[in-house]
């Protein structure tokens, strides 16, 4: 198969700029050597993955889209209701602030807090709660927080995962995790030992203690 060069990139993932080398990739087209452009981010299937994984300017990306969406809504449907928001706000708004959130999801509350104010702005569109504070809002609508959904989100991906629904030699690493030595649930997972943050809340790490916490009627339900 022949490559496209000038989509090709190189994308080098450090821990620490300091330790950062540069390596140069060449690749042999119609017999001109043409070296790769390094780059220090590059979005790969709508997700935009930066040198450290700190995702930070995905978060930015999607947010700014989500108030796009949000203000495109707002020109457009005066004095909503709760039916058509809610419509609108899971069909054009959070779907951009949940796309894949498996692999990017922030654990710095800097991020957390800039996701979470898209729904905070969102929610003042409708008349009949626009008096009420964020949280009285979320009950009025009966909508759970970003963070809640996101940790929802990957309780659902563990289940799948544990249960077959996907092929398991493509997800070995959480499901190497079984752990049959201590009490709990017949699917427990094992805990892992992490040095550092990028390792610690990545889904095979973060999900384990949300994942142990569950009954056996949840985690082995068909």
């Amino acid at each position: 198969m022949k490559l496209n060069l000038n989509k090709c990139k190189v994308l080098t993932l450090i821990n620490s700029t300091s330790t950062k080398s540069s390596y140069d990739y060449e690749f042999n087209s119609d017999g001109n050597l043409v070296k790769l452009e390094h780059v220090e981010s590059i979005k790969d299937l709508g997700v935009m993955v930066d040198e450290s994984l700190t995702f930070s300017e995905h978060v930015a990306e999607k947010t700014t889209k989500a108030f796009q969406m949000l203000g495109i809504i707002n020109r457009n449907f005066n004095d909503m209701g709760e039916v058509t928001f809610l419509l609108l706000h899971k069909s054009l708004m959070r779907s951009h602030l949940e796309f894949a959130h498996s692999i990017w999801c922030p654990y710095k509350i800097g991020m957390i807090s800039d996701l979470e104010k898209v729904q905070m702005r969102a929610t003042k569109m409708v008349r009949s709660c626009k008096q009420l504070s964020y949280i009285e809002r979320l009950k009025f609508l009966k909508l759970p927080i970003l963070k809640f959904r996101r940790l929802r989100g990957d309780i659902i991906e563990t289940f799948k995962i544990l249960n077959g629904f996907y092929d398991v030699q493509v997800v070995p690493n959480l499901v190497g995790n079984l752990d049959n030595r201590t009490r709990g649930s017949m699917l427990k997972l094992s805990h892992i030992r992490c040095k550092y943050y990028l390792r610690k809340y990545s889904f095979c790490v973060r999900i384990i203690n949300a994942w142990n916490f569950l009954p056996d009627n949840v985690v082995c339900s068909t």
